[in-house]
């Protein structure tokens, strides 16, 4: 019993088997402990590297996105300014032909030059600026303006013809037409650079000076007409006048 309880077995004493199984147990649960421990470790290690991981990942995707978003404001930007750019560049195209057309027209009052064409380049030259311009009340009246610069371009060809006969009809004719150009004129050449204050300034002129020459245009258009009558009337001053029928342009208002 007493060698069940402790006693010497293979030559090993109680005493060494006692410090063996000691050595043994601590030995294990040392290496069990050790163990957990590094395993806690290489956990929390692992959670560390994929927060760090995480991250970093997310402020390189962060990097990317705020890159790309750059990039796609600045290209944006770019490309904005290609079309303002462009938008100008048609804008004075425009202009540069308005004023043209609108000279020719003031220029040819005494000439065989056809108005009807003269109109048409009129129109289509403020068709184009009207294009590019974003204010509806901008475009309305430069619209306006074309029917009414043929109508006095007009009726002042038709006085020229008649200028002997009633030369104050003349006068007042062309005094109409150098008026509308350089209202035109002048309106056109300041717009583009001129400030929205100005714009509307200028735009207040234009109606202003347009609902004038309209009144003053069909005071013309009666005198002209009645003009042509007592040149119909008076058959000995038809060989010496045009007859204003001869005169207007096919797309008349007379």
């Amino acid at each position: 019993m007493d060698f069940l309880v402790c006693g010497d077995f293979f030559s090993i004493t109680c005493g060494t088997w006692i410090a063996l199984l000691n050595g043994f147990v601590g030995a294990s649960v040392a290496a069990v402990l050790g163990a957990l421990v590094a395993l806690g470790v290489v956990i929390l290690t692992n959670r560390f590297q994929r927060k760090q991981s995480a991250k970093v990942l997310t402020e390189q995707r962060a990097g990317l996105e705020r890159q790309l978003s750059e990039q796609r404001a600045a290209l944006e930007r770019q490309l904005q300014e290609q079309r303002d750019e462009a938008s100008r560049q048609r804008e004075f195209l425009a202009i540069s032909d308005l004023v043209a057309a609108v000279q020719l027209g003031a220029n040819t009052i005494g000439s065989e030059q056809d108005l009807g064409q003269v109109f048409a380049n009129t129109e289509a030259a403020v068709t184009r600026w009207g294009f590019e311009i974003a204010s509806d009340a901008a475009k309305t009246e430069f619209d306006s303006w074309p029917p009414l610069l043929w109508m006095i371009q007009t009726q002042a060809r038709v006085a020229s013809f008649q200028r002997s006969k009633d030369p104050a009809t003349y006068a007042s004719a062309l005094n109409a037409v150098v008026t509308a150009t350089a209202t035109v004129v002048k309106t056109a050449k300041r717009w583009p650079s001129a400030s929205e204050v100005a714009r509307s300034e200028l735009l207040h002129n234009m109606a202003t000076v347009r609902v004038r020459l309209a009144a003053e245009a069909e005071q013309l258009k009666a005198a002209v007409l009645n003009n042509a009558r007592l040149v119909d009337d008076d058959p000995s001053r038809m060989k010496r006048e045009t007859s204003p029928e001869e005169s207007v342009p096919s797309r008349g208002v007379l």
